[in-house]
């Protein structure tokens, strides 16, 4: 019997034959037999749920790695549209200086609007005639130009919307 226990058969009991200090032997014996037949229970239980545990987080990590990638090439198509975007954004601003250097070297008046007719921009002989400041940017030209010649051929414009409307306007300054 103790040579089974010791191979790990821990079913077996030795039997109890009488009383006195053999028989408490005997059931001492027993009794740890049993406690290591728990405990080995428990051993097996226990490695049978980290086996269980280390499978879901190899599963979850395969997930976590998954995951990561794909961030990181969310996160690398950010980057691009980011550079993408700052390039239009350089390539608009000189495009910006450069038709406002055109505007501002025409000697005649110029304003340019939106396609709401607001504002956007005006080169100094249109601020002469028409004495603009930067408060006029962003309101409709409407509102702004106090010239009843240049308002008509406005209205005249926006009257024939999608047509190209041609007209020439003399402006006489205080000179005469």
């Amino acid at each position: 019997v103790t040579e089974a226990i010791a191979n790990g058969e821990l079913d077996q009991q030795v039997m109890i034959r009488g009383g006195g200090e053999m028989g408490s032997l005997a059931k001492s014996f027993n009794k740890m037999t049993q406690a290591l037949r728990e405990r080995d229970r428990q051993i097996r239980e226990n490695a049978e749920k980290l086996v269980a545990m280390n499978v879901e987080l190899e599963r979850s990590n395969e997930q976590i790695q998954k995951t990561l990638k794909e961030l990181e090439r969310s996160k690398q198509e950010v980057q691009n549209s980011y550079d993408d975007l700052q390039a239009a954004v350089r390539m608009m601003s000189i495009e910006k200086n450069r038709s406002s250097a055109i505007i501002r070297s025409i000697a005649d008046g110029i304003i340019v609007t939106d396609s709401e007719n607001k504002i956007i921009h005006f080169n100094q002989y249109a601020a002469k005639m028409f004495e603009l400041d930067a408060d006029c940017i962003g309101k409709h030209i409407l509102e702004t130009v106090n010239n009843i010649d240049f308002l008509h051929a406005i209205e005249e414009t926006f009257a024939e919307s999608g047509k190209s409307v041609h007209k020439e306007i003399q402006i006489q300054g205080d000179s005469g």
